[in-house]
């Protein structure tokens, strides 16, 4: 990440694409609204990492912070589009090696993560992706496409072709018991 893509996904998710750049618009947005300060550290701390040596150690610092500050865990080595949003900032958990694409929207406990060796965890989620509530995306090698909506605690296991909507079907059963006499 360069310090253009730093500049442009700081606007697109902190500011609002909408008005024009500033980095004092940034700071004060980032300062008063606690969704949007969790992304603002989150893109510094990547762009500290990417630029590696010493800003590395900084990054690792910076990390260590928000995640003892917010309940969201999304280490440095996941790649993430611009207009990234996580809904709230309760339990989401994303594992190393996924890719992220452009305008995705990830609900409250969504896991990302592993499924068998970590050597094999390879997980891309495509541009203008939604998933849902209590999601999980478990696997090896995952491909989701784009313009794809995972729904509300799905399992998803392999891959989502594009312009797709993903449902986990449960079955409801009231087993009535007997009366007491």
């Amino acid at each position: 990440m360069n310090i253009n893509e730093l500049k442009d996904c700081i606007h697109y998710e902190v500011i609002g694409s909408e008005r024009p750049f500033s980095w004092r618009k940034a700071i004060v947005r980032a300062i008063k609204h606690r969704r949007v300060r969790y992304l603002f550290w989150w893109r510094i701390a990547k762009y500290l990492f990417d630029k590696g040596g010493y800003c590395r150690k900084i990054a690792g610092k910076i990390e260590r912070f928000i995640l003892d500050k917010y309940n969201v865990t999304v280490p440095l080595t996941v790649n993430i589009g611009k207009g990234f949003d996580i809904s709230y900032l309760n339990s989401v958990v994303i594992g190393h090696k996924v890719t992220i694409g452009e305008n995705c929207s990830i609900k409250p406990r969504v896991t990302i993560g592993l499924r068998g060796d970590f050597n094999d965890m390879d997980i891309v989620i495509g541009h203008n992706v939604t998933i849902g509530c209590n999601a999980t995306i478990l696997g090896g090698k995952v491909r989701i496409g784009n313009n794809v909506t995972i729904g509300a605690h799905a399992l998803v296991l392999h891959d989502i072709p594009d312009d797709s909507t993903f449902i986990t079907k449960f079955q409801s059963e009231v087993i009535c018991s007997s009366s007491r006499t």
